[in-house]
């Protein structure tokens, strides 16, 4: 479970509203009852799983494929790694912060108000919904919705900071995810949330991850391509070739090279 420190809380007011006392978390039985059937759908269970991604990206729509490896650690940590003429680009999230070292150039510090919360969406099964049974996670069902001309089971799920802190109605919007889910066969078809833009606080960015051609690695269930668009446009096209759970990272894969503390 991710917990939010308060420097980080403090870190993040600058995105946030005036805020408001917290109702009672929503947290609909139907919406408990899919984000069961999604993660069984996909058909690994640890969820101190730590994973190792191979595959190419492609950044914008019609860029070069780029060789990727993404490690994970539980729904909180990865390093994602990606090869390019210039040498190779590295982003970590860790906790809750983020830092992204380009191939050239100085490690930068990213705005943590898009890291809160969020899980790792470049796997379904290591986004925010993984930790539903958290007593921190509001869980709403929306019901049937159209797709494009697929019908699909909505659900939203939001995190609340784990300080307990009386108002934390903005830490739920902005950690608001909708997951559009296949009614049939469980799987996450599609992530759509707005976040404030890592180099401006002023700007909202809508994010729309699509997941397809599932198919199996080892006993896994799982997107091989994921499409991730930014405002509509395409940002990236992520093709997965290899996938191997229940790996225990190095811990300094995750280290944030003295960017936070």
């Amino acid at each position: 479970m991710r917990l939010l420190s308060l420097s980080l809380f403090l870190a993040v007011s600058s995105c946030l509203s005036a805020q408001t006392n917290l109702p009672p978390l929503t947290r609909a039985p139907k919406a408990i009852a899919l984000a069961e059937r999604m993660l069984s759908a996909n058909r690994v269970q640890d969820d101190l799983i730590g994973t190792v991604i191979v595959g190419t990206i492609r950044l914008g729509s019609k860029g070069d494929p780029l060789p990727i490896k993404v490690y994970t650690q539980g729904t909180s940590r990865s390093r994602t790694e990606i090869s390019q003429s210039a040498g190779t680009s590295i982003k970590i999230h860790k906790d809750g912060f983020a830092s992204f070292q380009p191939a050239v150039g100085k490690v930068v510090r990213l705005n943590p108000i898009n890291t809160i919360g969020g899980g790792i969406n470049v796997m379904p099964m290591l986004s925010l919904v993984r930790e539903y049974a958290s007593e921190h996670l509001q869980l709403e069902d929306i019901g049937m919705k159209s797709l494009g001309n697929v019908s699909v089971h909505q659900m939203a799920v939001s995190w609340s900071d784990a300080l307990g802190l009386d108002d934390q109605t903005e830490f739920l919007k902005r950690t608001r995810t909708v997951y559009s889910v296949d009614p049939v066969t469980f799987r996450i078809l599609q992530l759509d949330y707005d976040r404030c833009a890592e180099r401006d606080t002023n700007v909202i960015v809508h994010y729309k991850i699509v997941y397809s051609n599932y198919r199996s690695f080892g006993d896994a269930l799982l997107p091989s391509t994921v499409t991730t668009y930014t405002n509509e446009a395409v940002s990236s096209v992520l093709e997965i070739s290899d996938f191997t759970s229940g790996v225990t990272n190095d811990p300094s894969l995750f280290e944030l090279s003295g960017v936070t503390k």
